[in-house]
């Protein structure tokens, strides 16, 4: 049996035991220490690099159609199809110009004849008119007569197709032309015949050679009008403007169209664009000539700064520079968006890992832990700029210091550390 005075003298020793114990400093072991990795400090060369996105645009590209109106016989290509400078895309039907410029030379070979009645006449009436040359002259008023009569049958048919909206102006004002030359002949005939039938005058001979004179105005206007014709029916070819892909068919054959309506979208492809909305603090780093990395998909391309714009977007305060992409192989299009990336500026300093650098409010400075003989010392620094993902240090640290890169978050001032193992430092 124990007795009270044994069980006062235990309480006794257990409480000296326990306060003893409470004030011993506790022994360190390597289980305690926090595990980090840490890195020399070393001049480097830090990069400030620019990374923004844009959407890819042709360096060239147009709305092709055709300059007269009529109906779509043919469409040669599709989208996607590369097509070379002057290759004929589509066609209108060309029937109703081939006849304006069937009738553009008959009103030639009308003029013709009747610039020649009007000499013949001006010579009889000089030296007076045979029985057969009467003959000639009246057949000459029939003809011209009846090419009159079908010319203005004519020129009320083109006003009414012009007013449906079915042929050009240019159309109509061809008619136009054919009437009058016929109109004039006509009157240019009957006159010769009037004066041969008449005997000669000197005012007469006035006239004829008056309408000798209008024969001759009347075969240049049939001659431009044969041009026009040629011009016209030329322009139912529709041509490429530059060598490209087609990136869009608007039009179907068989379709009415008019002058300007569009039949393709076509692309030159060779070569895109890209805009990208660049910083107005960093605008001073960009130059025309500056190469540009291009990112598609983690495909790269190198691009070239053509154009930095005068002005800041004022949505955005960006201002837009423009990167020309070669694209010889055409993998790329345009609409698709792509990532830039350009190198803006170098400097060397001291650089230590972002995560390295501790920073708890505007108040505080940032500050490092340095390996110093086992444990982390709280070291403060000065920050400079952000490269990549380093910050450089301007004051507080030197080289080879050994930064505490990894677990920093985690310790204290004064905290045993101990390094991870194959982190390519020494550890203490």
């Amino acid at each position: 049996m124990i007795s009270k005075k044994t069980n006062a003298i235990s309480a006794f020793g257990l409480s000296l035991f326990l306060l003893v114990g409470c004030n011993a400093e506790p022994a360190v072991t390597k289980e305690d220490s926090k595990v980090v990795a840490v890195e020399a400090v070393k001049k480097e060369k830090g990069v400030e690099y620019s990374r923004l996105s844009g959407t890819l645009t042709a360096k060239e590209e147009t709305i092709i159609s055709f300059e007269i109106g009529g109906n779509i016989k043919s469409l040669q290509y599709d989208e996607g199809q590369y097509v070379n400078m002057g290759d004929v895309l589509a066609n209108l039907d060309g029937r109703e110009y081939e006849l304006q410029l069937e009738k553009a030379n008959a009103a030639i070979q009308s003029s013709n004849a009747s610039l020649s009645a009007a000499e013949a006449s001006l010579e009889e009436a000089k030296n007076g008119a045979r029985s057969q040359e009467r003959t000639q002259a009246k057949l000459n008023v029939d003809r011209a007569e009846e090419a009159y009569r079908n010319a203005s049958a004519d020129y009320e048919r083109m006003k009414n197709l012009f007013e449906a909206g079915a042929i050009s102006a240019q159309a109509l004002e061809g008619a136009k032309l054919n009437y009058i030359n016929a109109q004039n002949s006509y009157e240019s005939a009957r006159l010769a015949y009037s004066l041969i039938e008449e005997g000669v005058r000197p005012e007469k001979e006035k006239q004829i050679k008056a309408g000798v004179n209008q024969a001759q105005a009347g075969l240049t206007n049939a001659q431009v009008s044969k041009e026009q014709a040629q011009l016209a029916l030329s322009k139912t070819s529709l041509k490429a403007p530059f060598s490209g892909v087609i990136t869009a068919k608007l039009a179907s054959t068989g379709q009415l169209i008019g002058p300007g309506a569009p039949v393709y979208k076509l692309s030159q492809m060779d070569t895109l664009k890209v805009l990208l909305p660049v910083p107005d603090y960093q605008i001073a780093d960009w130059e025309k000539g500056k190469e540009v990395t291009v990112d598609l998909y983690g495909e790269k391309k190198q691009g070239k700064v053509i154009n930095v714009f005068p002005s800041t977007n004022q949505n955005t305060g960006t201002i837009s520079v423009e990167v020309e992409i070669p694209n010889q192989d055409h993998k790329w299009f345009p609409g698709q968006v792509v990532k830039a990336e350009a190198k803006l500026k170098e400097q060397l300093g001291l650089f230590v890992p972002v995560e390295a650098v501790i920073s708890t409010g505007t108040n505080n400075k940032p500050y490092v832990f340095l390996l110093q003989d086992g444990n982390a010392v709280k070291t403060e620094v000065t920050v400079g700029k952000l490269f990549e993902n380093k910050l450089e240090i301007t004051s507080g640290l030197s080289e080879q210091d050994q930064v505490i890169t990894k677990g920093a978050d985690r310790l204290f001032d004064g905290d045993p550390v101990v390094v991870e193992e194959n982190e390519g430092t020494n550890k203490p």
